[in-house]
């Protein structure tokens, strides 16, 4: 493995198995991540919205602590596939959404960089993913789907940052 390999399986490593949810949401809203991700994914949808009933993909959605911020309601129009390599994540933003009484989604484990999910997909929607992976392979996936919408929020990331 040379050492670019070494990174991206550290880091998936970290990001599927290492990162606790609960640390990083409480990180997230520390930094006030959580509410500005929450706010310019909703700006997104109000400014490009799916068709009624549309098939969106929220992939790496983490544990969705937007939704502190957003209701889930707000995306209530859509049919939603939640994916992320982290099995905690996903448990945490079920119970987020089970709390909002929003029912109309799936989650599945799966890594954007290799893609499992074989669907298709009217919008796919990613908060920042691309920067901790390698985000070439991130967009060949997005494509796949055959989106009519891609919505990415990305961080720009200090070469100096303690970043995963």
């Amino acid at each position: 493995m040379n050492n670019d390999e070494i990174l991206r399986s550290n880091g998936l490593k970290a990001w599927s198995t290492v990162v606790n949810a609960d640390e990083l949401d409480k990180h997230l809203a520390d930094i006030g991540q959580a509410e500005v991700n929450a706010q310019l994914i909703q700006k997104m949808f109000h400014m490009f919205p799916l068709q009624n009933r549309g098939k969106l993909l929220f992939c790496g959605c983490g544990t969705g602590q937007l939704f502190d911020y957003v209701s889930p309601k707000e995306f209530s129009n859509y049919t939603i596939t939640f994916s992320d390599v982290n099995p905690q994540f996903l448990d945490k933003l079920s119970n987020r959404l089970i709390t909002h009484d929003f029912h109309n989604y799936t989650c599945v484990i799966d890594n954007i960089e290799e893609t499992n999910i074989k669907e298709t997909f009217d919008g796919v929607a990613t908060v920042l993913v691309l920067e901790h992976i390698e985000w070439k392979k991130g967009i060949h996936s997005f494509v796949r789907f055959s989106p009519k919408n891609i919505y990415i929020i990305i961080q720009d990331q200090d070469e100096k940052a303690d970043t995963i």
